[in-house]
């Protein structure tokens, strides 16, 4: 780990952060504002529309290569503050010079998956046709992960267009939060609380199963899923689920797998853009992409 990434793990247990997450989502169960133009700089173009009942807001520069990156955030997760997306992103297209669209989906605790996951589809669909000469790229941190992976088993289940290559950042796929190994674990992540993503977990199901593959892909199958990247810190809350998860995507035909692994990071540390380890994924991110998913 990175000197900056053990003081940020020193500052976050010295102020409670794990609490304030748990107390944040759980007692006020506020849901994330729109990802807004005047979060990105004055530099990069900026559209927001309205579809299907909620928003995407698409981002590139003046002259962007005939590549997208369709962006989906955790569920929830208002805790973080949403700038960091926007910082995420932004270092994307700096890097890359791709468009990149933000689904600011639906979500829990009022929506489930039973509207979240066909928006994300229709969107995916719908950014197709507005930019039929771009290759898509999907990527998604925390749970959003979670939900690019069930759109991917339903792409695939459809016979649909797959995108060229999926970005899982700290992907959330199993949302009963079963694994017993996950009470340790949540020891080790001064982030990211178990209470969270289990209430969270259940709200999305909604009268779901929590271990049917609508709601967490882990339980799916992921034989030709296409080009992976996959990264987690070591220290994350899930990291026995997203080893677990690594396990099945390895044997699985037709899907090939790129896995890094952050020492001492936490639950979605790549949104703290200032530490080296994040400079680091999002330098994985821009070879992937630029390789077009090329996994070596």
């Amino acid at each position: 780990m990175s000197v900056r990434g053990r003081l940020v793990t020193y500052q976050m247990r010295r102020q409670h952060m794990k609490q304030r997450v748990k107390d944040f989502v759980i007692n006020e169960g506020a849901p994330l504002p729109e990802l807004a133009a005047g979060s990105f700089a004055d530099n990069l173009q900026v559209a927001t529309r309205n579809v299907f009942g909620a928003g995407i807001t698409t981002v590139s520069e003046a002259n962007p290569q005939r590549k997208h990156l369709i962006y989906v955030h955790g569920p929830n997760f208002a805790a973080v503050s949403l700038q960091k997306h926007a910082e995420l992103v932004t270092e994307v297209i700096k890097q890359t010079n791709v468009t990149v669209s933000y689904l600011d989906f639906p979500m829990p605790p009022v929506h489930n998956c039973e509207t979240v996951l066909p928006f994300i589809v229709n969107a995916y669909d719908y950014l197709h046709v507005q930019y039929p000469g771009d290759r898509f790229f999907l990527m998604g941190d925390s749970g959003g992960a979670g939900l690019i992976l069930a759109m991917l088993q339903k792409l695939r289940a459809t016979n649909a267009t797959m995108p060229v290559g999926t970005i899982l950042l700290s992907p959330w796929t199993d949302f009963s939060m079963s694994n017993p190994d996950l009470i340790v674990s949540a020891n080790d992540d001064p982030f990211m609380a178990y209470d969270v993503l289990r209430t969270i977990g259940r709200q999305y199901a909604g009268e779901w199963s929590t271990t049917d593959p609508k709601v967490s892909p882990f339980y799916g199958t992921f034989d030709h899923l296409g080009a992976i990247l996959l990264d987690y810190g070591t220290s994350d809350l899930i990291a026995p689920d997203i080893e677990r998860l690594t396990a099945k995507l390895i044997t699985a035909k037709q899907t090939a797998v790129q896995v890094h692994k952050q020492q001492g990071m936490w639950h979605d540390y790549v949104l703290w853009n200032d530490l080296p380890e994040t400079k680091k994924t999002i330098k994985a991110i821009s070879r992937f992409v630029t390789a077009d998913g090329e996994v070596n």
